[in-house]
């Protein structure tokens, strides 16, 4: 498993990173940026789109085949892709970042393709900040337009 620089000072750049292994196909950094909450939600996500309870189960507890964890972060980030299929992914920009105590809402934008705009809203990250104020990706809301 590859190791994420431990900067998670600021939920800005935890966010920024997060979008940013998203687009270079950082599966594994991904996943080390969500927290557990997220991560909870990711493997039950997967479950439903008929992900093996005994393998989720694995998963959950960290004692997974690395085959099989490689291949259910390879899903996962094709997730996420699709869900952010309406724009474009190497785009996306962190416009402002909402901080309160130890949550935060880091809002998504991407470049406007239409003459006299300048951004569309992309989605929003919802983060959460550990006793150590380490910061963690809860969730991915994304703003869906199109097909």
């Amino acid at each position: 498993m590859s190791e994420v620089p431990d900067d998670r000072s600021s939920p800005a750049t935890v966010a920024a990173r997060f979008v940013e292994a998203i687009a270079w196909g950082e599966h594994t950094v991904v996943w080390e940026l969500l927290s557990s909450a997220g991560r909870s939600v990711a493997i039950s996500v997967a479950l439903t789109n008929g992900l093996d309870r005994v393998v989720a189960a694995r998963i959950s507890d960290d004692v997974a085949d690395p085959v099989e964890f490689v291949e259910f972060l390879r899903q996962l980030l094709h997730g996420i892709r699709r869900d952010l299929r309406s724009v474009d992914v190497a785009e996306i920009q962190i416009a402002r970042c909402d901080v309160d105590d130890r949550t935060a809402t880091a809002h998504l934008s991407t470049p406007s393709v239409i003459p006299g705009t300048d951004t569309w809203a992309a989605g929003r990250l919802f983060l959460t900040a550990d006793d150590h104020g380490r910061w963690s990706i809860d969730r991915l809301e994304p703003v869906i337009a199109g097909p």
